[in-house]
């Protein structure tokens, strides 16, 4: 079984409204539903990861998350941390994130990745990729 890596900022964390994108959310609680293991793969700090929890309540539903307080994407570094954080090997990680540069650097180690634009392609995508 896959597991999911959801970055935060531009894909779950919308920061012009400072709010949580709405549908991306949704999709996640569904697929939490559907027992797919979910990871938070961010740059944000754990100290602003908990301000945002408190506020918006989102951090229950990802199994583990891994955060920038050592390394942030797109170094090399903050991806090999993922093996251990999952459980997984590379192969097994799909990586939805907004940027390309990042999606680029976790297919270098065998993560599939799909670059965040909408809802829609994200589904569609995504579903492919689980199924």
């Amino acid at each position: 079984m896959s597991v999911l890596l959801f970055d935060f900022v531009n894909v779950l964390y919308n920061p012009i409204d400072k709010q949580l994108n709405g549908e991306v959310f949704e999709y996640i609680k569904e697929l939490k539903e559907r027992k797919i293991p979910l990871f938070l793969f961010t740059n944000v700090s754990s100290e602003r990861l908990e301000i945002y929890d408190k506020r918006l309540d989102f951090l229950r539903y990802f199994k583990k998350v891994t955060c920038g307080d050592m390394y942030v994407k797109p170094d090399i570094r903050a991806y090999e941390s993922l093996k251990e954080l999952t459980g997984c090997d590379f192969e097994e990680m799909i990586l939805v994130d907004d940027s390309y540069e990042n999606i680029e650097v976790g297919r270098s180690l065998g993560i599939k990745g799909i670059q965040f634009v909408n809802i829609e392609d994200l589904r569609k995508e995504l579903e492919k990729l689980i199924n």
